[in-house]
């Protein structure tokens, strides 16, 4: 039996039984993008994001966008959630005759937190398929972890701060994203210890550098996903309390377009607060910016970059 699926531009292309669909994920455990245990906000959205691909078999198709795709998720908590994807998807044949789909499956900060997501994609838009007849793929399990779970290798101690930067690996296909694990914490500085608002201006609140094999900066490759308003207050950082930051390169427009060894490092600035008294504090007027109590420098973490079979930078 042959169904005429609907596409955009009124295309319409036609499914059987005889089509496939094999989905895939970069990998499959991420790390909550949450900093709403020191603050209770949402964090912007300057995290890594979950980038799925999949094969599409014996599809005849030829339009000049993706044949319409729905994503199937099943919760945590056993409710299921779906989704179009729309103008998400980037689709290419490649020299097999294979559709090769890639598509962001959201924002770690719009996931409904802990646990074990089960995904599928199927073929056709979200209110087209009553009978369930059209072509499904494979069920694919990601878990969202804890950031506060995961092993930490702290950079040096700074007036009673210190910074972490983790990475998934060591080795990186072009074109696949590098995501930063951030970590920072105010061990036992002697201050009140007051820095950038993470949720607020993510872009103040850690510095991301990132350097070719030869020392130089690498160049911006992408527009940055958010951008940050600037300081607007001082955040209180209690002291024991390790708040998790979850960027990438790709986010920040700074994921490497070629291939080689690269170094990437963070920095975390903090200010002398005069007390303990609030959450935010408003930054008062001629506040010296040049001038924190503290510098806290990660460990350099260092990466490769190797040909593979995703060429294009995932610029979001």
């Amino acid at each position: 039996m042959r169904a005429c699926v609907p596409v955009f531009l009124g295309l319409c292309v036609f499914v059987s039984s005889a089509q496939t669909i094999q989905l895939d994920s970069e990998k499959q455990t991420y790390l909550e993008d949450d900093v709403r245990a020191l603050h209770d906000v949402e964090f912007a959205p300057a995290g890594e994001r979950i980038v799925l691909r999949a094969a599409i078999d014996g599809l005849d198709w030829d339009g000049p966008h993706c044949p319409a795709l729905t994503e199937i998720v099943r919760l945590p908590d056993g409710s299921e959630r779906v989704d179009e994807l729309g103008r998400r998807a980037e689709c290419v044949r490649d020299s097999g005759g294979s559709l090769k789909v890639k598509f962001d499956a959201g924002h770690l900060s719009y996931w409904s937190g802990l646990g074990d997501y089960r995904i599928r994609l199927r073929l056709g838009g979200k209110y087209e398929d009553a009978k369930g007849t059209f072509p499904i793929s494979n069920e694919i399990c990601l878990k969202i972890v804890d950031a506060l779970s995961i092993g930490r290798n702290w950079g040096p101690k700074v007036r009673g701060v210190a910074v972490d930067l983790s990475l998934d690996k060591e080795s990186f296909a072009l074109g696949e994203d590098v995501a930063l694990h951030i970590a920072v914490e105010n061990v036992d500085a002697e201050a009140p210890i007051y820095g950038y608002s993470p949720s607020w201006d993510p872009f103040h609140a850690v510095k991301i550098a990132v350097r070719e094999a030869n020392g130089e900066p690498v160049k911006q490759t992408c527009m940055r996903v958010w951008t940050s308003g600037g300081p607007a207050a001082m955040w209180r950082y209690p002291r024991g309390m390790i708040v998790p930051m979850e960027r990438s390169l790709a986010g920040d427009g700074i994921l490497p377009d070629h291939t080689g060894t690269f170094r990437v490092w963070i920095t975390w600035s903090v200010f002398r607060g005069q007390d303990d008294s609030c959450h935010a504090c408003q930054v008062p007027s001629g506040f010296d910016f040049e001038r924190p109590y503290a510098v806290a420098r990660s460990m350099v973490r260092t990466f490769q970059i190797k040909d593979g079979e995703k060429p294009a930078v995932p610029c979001y």
